[in-house]
């Protein structure tokens, strides 16, 4: 895994995957955009309490994402 657990580059099913390895580090995310009140996400279109609410059809494998999937963050 890359080093942004929360990073809002990743695909929703991943962050939720994240939530269920890194519950405590996840939370942090959702919890910052409830703190700002509904007027910011990290996220367009989907909240962070929303990905971790969404209920996966199929199992992802830790190594299936090894990568950075956006490239611009530079670390």
């Amino acid at each position: 895994m890359n080093n942004c657990v929360g990073c809002f580059h990743r695909n929703e099913i991943l962050l939720k995957k994240m939530f269920e390895l890194h519950p405590e580090k996840m939370q942090w995310f959702a919890d910052q955009e409830i703190g700002r009140g509904g007027k910011g996400t990290w996220r367009t279109g989907i909240t962070y309490e929303a990905i971790k609410a969404h209920k996966l059809q199929f199992e992802l494998f830790e190594n299936d994402f090894t990568e950075c999937d956006s490239g611009s963050c530079g670390i």
